[in-house]
């Protein structure tokens, strides 16, 4: 692979609240996938939780 390619992954997720264990995630996936750069992606949507929670 070429010096200048970067490995770029996405954490997405609906992160409310955020806590420990989604950086605990974060870190070991970027670890074990060999990442340069990890992109957080929050979401707007609430899926376990109801509209105006």
């Amino acid at each position: 692979m070429s010096e200048d390619v970067k490995r770029i992954g996405m954490f997405g997720g609906s992160f409310d609240p955020p806590h420990i264990g989604h950086i605990f995630c974060a870190r070991i996936a970027a670890e074990q996938l060999r990442l340069d750069r990890l992109l957080v992606v929050p979401t707007a949507l609430q899926p376990h939780k109801p509209e105006g929670a």
